[in-house]
């Protein structure tokens, strides 16, 4: 029995699953239907083919919607009937399948099983079952011919330059997205069938000879641990092979794009594709990992590293201005300047809100019109997040609700969030942005200095696959710099890289 068969749970604990075939179409049929149920998609027929000799009964089942009918009705069948029917003598019952089998191999993928299990599975699988009437084995043929959407420009991870093209559901297709932009024999996919009720094909991607197999091995034993009931997303995945349950901080990354993959694999890294998800997961991730593009690679280096300079920035205005802000002025305003001090304390004359309520509201109202963007079509959404956001926060400071420079201090905040490249690691940042906020309002300067210590504490302790979630800052590393703080030139960091492998290849 196939390892993906015996994967498939709920086939296990089934009567049928090694269940041998009656000899007869009209019982296997019968007993097809009481397995599938009423379900009206599960095509069955019965035809019979002839010669001078003889005449035999054949039974055709496939699913519609996921089998190829055009292929089936017009090539497989045709293929059957004129091969048969030119046959000048009798077969013997036990050569019918035989010949059947070697007279469309021609044509597609044809394989011989004898159980209901094999059948159910593959018919699940979009191939078309063909029965023979007195025989106890089957033949299906590969016919998938199911519909899918088309290779689109990515619309989450946008680039100016790099290639246009993203990841579809079908896991076949976003396979060969990645083959065509490496054609090395080295670049090896592992097939696994995980969920109990979903049966969902998932592959393992990496490079042989560049990534640690252990890794590969780790994988493939969280998922063989883990009570999977159904998968239908990658997040599924991601979730099964969380190391730190307890965290919200993504471990393994997501992307829609294929030359991102391909660069990850490069180097070391592995990557999951689940069948009906766009998103491909890349694993091991550090903290860095996710504030960085894959344009910053297409650009100069000190271009690319100027970029990510500002991304970092960006994180830190995302996740400690608040908190900070409300400190100061809260707690500690002898330490503004005068004149800043002034201006803060006559905008806020006017404001009949507490500063506490006054900055969470305003936080909450950015967030609300930035999550309703998300939702809204491409082309609304964006009017409604920074149109509504202008205009909300001008009427708000009008009103005197809130005052200009909190309406400044959220909006920087918030431009900070959304500089931020992965949208996993964006949405952890408000969190932690709320907590240190909570913090701050609470105990001043010391909160917001024990909270942003709790917060580098647990970054600390994370692990992506056993690789630290803060390298190379923690531990210290001077050669992770080059690839994980800046960028440097792509020739030398070529270098850098191949003198790694070969010193952990030595070791």
């Amino acid at each position: 029995m196939s390892k993906s068969l015996v994967k498939q749970e709920w086939l296990a604990e089934a009567e049928y699953l090694e269940k041998p075939l009656f000899d007869t179409v009209d019982e296997n049929i019968k007993y097809i239907k009481s397995i599938m149920g009423e379900s009206f998609d599960l095509v069955t027929r019965t035809l019979e083919i002839s010669n001078e000799h003889q005449v035999i009964k054949i039974g055709l089942i496939l699913m519609e919607g996921l089998s190829d009918s055009h292929f089936v009705n017009n090539i497989v069948l045709r293929t059957m009937t004129e091969h048969y029917s030119n046959l000048n003598e009798k077969i013997k019952s036990k050569q019918i399948i035989k010949f059947f089998h070697h007279s469309l191999l021609t044509l597609s993928n044809v394989n011989v099983a004898n159980t209901y299990g094999y059948l159910i599975n593959n018919l699940l699988n979009g191939d078309t079952i063909i029965l023979i009437d007195g025989e106890t084995e089957f033949f299906y043929v590969s016919t998938k011919g199911f519909k899918e959407r088309s290779i689109e420009a990515p619309t989450n991870d946008i680039s100016v330059k790099g290639s246009k093209e993203s990841f579809t559901e079908n896991l076949a297709t976003n396979v060969s997205l990645l083959r065509r932009r490496m054609r090395n024999p080295n670049l090896w996919i592992k097939r696994l069938v995980v969920g109990k009720k979903t049966n969902c094909n998932i592959a393992i991607v990496y490079i042989k000879g560049v990534t640690d197999e252990s890794l590969i091995k780790e994988v493939e034993n969280r998922l063989n641990r883990q009570e999977i009931e159904s998968v239908v997303d990658s997040s599924y995945i991601k979730h099964y092979l969380k190391e730190t349950k307890h965290s919200i901080f993504p471990l393994m990354y997501d992307t829609e794009r294929p030359d991102t993959v391909i660069g990850n694999l490069n180097e070391g890294r592995f990557a999951i594709i689940v069948d009906g998800s766009p998103f491909v997961l890349i694993a091991p991730c550090t903290f860095f990992h996710f504030l960085s593009s894959i344009e910053d690679y297409y650009n100069k280096s000190f271009v690319g590293s100027a970029f990510r300079i500002i991304r970092y920035i960006a994180v830190v205005l995302a996740l400690l201005l608040p908190g900070f802000y409300m400190c100061i002025v809260k707690f500690n305003s002898e330490l503004l300047p005068i004149n800043l001090m002034y201006s803060i304390t006559g905008q806020r004359s006017n404001v009949p809100l507490p500063s506490d309520l006054e900055i969470i509201l305003t936080l909450f109202a950015f967030d609300l019109l930035t999550e309703a963007g998300t939702r809204m079509p491409i082309s609304v959404g964006t009017a409604l997040s920074f149109v509504g956001a202008i205009v909300i926060g001008q009427a708000a400071v009008e009103a005197n609700l809130i005052s200009s420079m909190m309406l400044i201090v959220v909006a920087v905040n918030g431009i900070g969030n959304l500089t931020i490249p992965n949208y996993d690691m964006s949405l952890t940042i408000k969190f932690f942005r709320y907590f240190i906020l909570l913090f701050s309002l609470s105990f001043g300067l010391l909160g917001f200095t024990v909270s942003s210590f709790l917060l580098l504490i647990h970054l600390i302790s994370l692990r992506s696959f056993g690789k630290p979630y803060l390298y190379p800052l923690a531990p210290l590393t001077t050669a992770g710099f080059w690839d994980s703080i800046i960028i440097a030139p792509l020739g030398k960091l070529l270098k850098r890289k191949n003198k790694e492998k070969l010193q952990n290849e030595k070791n």
